[in-house]
């Protein structure tokens, strides 16, 4: 079971909260280190270990069947009655919080071998994902937090989407700033 609950330690990342732009239609237009990390079509968990010197872990926060929202409705093409997988996690390198993850799959991709991702406990998505060869990536989209910036992606695995977000916490900033 899990400590804390994701709206109690991430308040201010609730996911439908933000309003999401593919990079070159935001106005606010990042500084080229975030977009650097922003637009980056590789694995964000190597990067993560590549910076952390490899003292990176996975603490999950939240993992649970929901209900969709409206959001994701639109997403996955659900109807309102349709239930998602939701994983929330903390991507923390060298012992502090650096990046906060949702995953979202609706439970009708989970039919198939989408489902190994119900197992995942402690392991990063991310290896997951870019272990798999036929894994293809969407479009990124960002949006503006309190705390910095958010990316998200679809991601097709095995065939089936599943929607991944990410948002980039104060104390990432300040490890990528003092490099």
């Amino acid at each position: 079971m899990h400590n804390i609950s994701w709206s109690q330690a991430y308040p201010d990342l609730i996911d439908t909260d933000y309003k999401w732009f593919i990079p070159n239609e935001y106005t606010e237009n990042p500084s080229q280190l975030w977009l650097d990390w922003l637009l980056d079509g590789g694995s964000l968990t190597s990067r993560l270990r590549h910076l952390s010197k490899g003292i990176f872990d996975v603490q999950v926060l939240d993992e649970s069947w929901s209900q969709a929202d409206s959001d994701q409705i639109k997403q996955f093409k659900l109807k309102p009655d349709e239930r998602v997988w939701s994983r929330r996690v903390v991507l923390r390198g060298m012992g502090r919080p650096w990046v906060v993850a949702h995953t979202s799959i609706s439970e009708k991709s989970m039919a198939g071998r989408l489902s190994s991702v119900l197992s995942l406990n402690d392991q990063p998505l991310g290896e997951l994902l870019f272990s798999e060869p036929s894994m293809v990536r969407g479009a990124i989209y960002i949006c503006r937090t309190q705390t910095g910036w958010g990316r998200r992606s679809t991601f097709f695995l095995y065939n089936q989407p599943l929607v991944v977000a990410e948002y980039f916490l104060s104390d990432f900033i300040n490890r990528v700033n003092a490099r």
